[in-house]
């Protein structure tokens, strides 16, 4: 039987402000604790983040050793909610950075990051084929980045309706054979 499902994508940057209200589901990433919406917020897939730079920022920045050191060092953060600060880490550890280099994508950010324009939080398979190269340092500062989340948020019903619980689970399904590879 067709669930019938009808997608719309939409770009903005903070897809919670009044965008929830029209749909039956709506996908987002996060990090860290998510703030109280009154939908119901299934998780989708997580992937392991890690801080890393470009050698050529470590020539003119030294990698720094704590979180209160990397408040001092230059970030590459997003345009999204809170404009990509805190950053937060596990151990709900949070660090305010400094940043002139604000981006609206993680493929902008790695691209960033390359050109030693910042430090950055990365998932982890985003940039493994960086770091194995040496393009890019994996930074240990002690407890690692949140995960990032892709989330899905329905309406508040305890259970969702029977399209929504269809595409979640082959959402799902088709993204963890994606990211087991081949």
């Amino acid at each position: 039987d067709d669930p019938q499902i009808q997608l719309s994508c939409d770009t903005r940057l903070d897809p919670t402000d009044g965008l929830l209200e029209g749909f039956d589901l709506v996908l987002r990433f996060g990090r860290g604790p998510l703030e109280n919406s009154g939908w119901v917020a299934r998780e989708i897939l997580r992937w392991p983040s890690c801080v890393v730079a470009a050698p050529e920022l470590l020539e003119r920045y030294p990698a720094p050793q704590s979180l209160e050191a990397l408040s001092r060092a230059p970030c590459i953060t997003s345009m999204s909610v809170l404009q990509g600060m805190p950053w937060r880490f596990k151990q709900e550890q949070t660090v305010q950075v400094r940043s002139s280099y604000r981006v609206n994508s993680g493929q902008m950010a790695r691209a960033a990051a390359l050109k030693g324009l910042g430090f950055a939080v990365l998932p982890l398979h985003a940039c493994q084929s960086d770091i194995d190269a040496g393009s890019l340092i994996k930074i240990d500062l002690g407890p690692a980045p949140e995960d990032l989340v892709l989330y899905g948020f329905y309406s508040g019903r305890k259970y969702p309706q029977v399209r929504v619980k269809a595409f979640l689970e082959h959402l799902q399904s088709a993204l963890a054979e994606f990211s087991a590879g081949p």
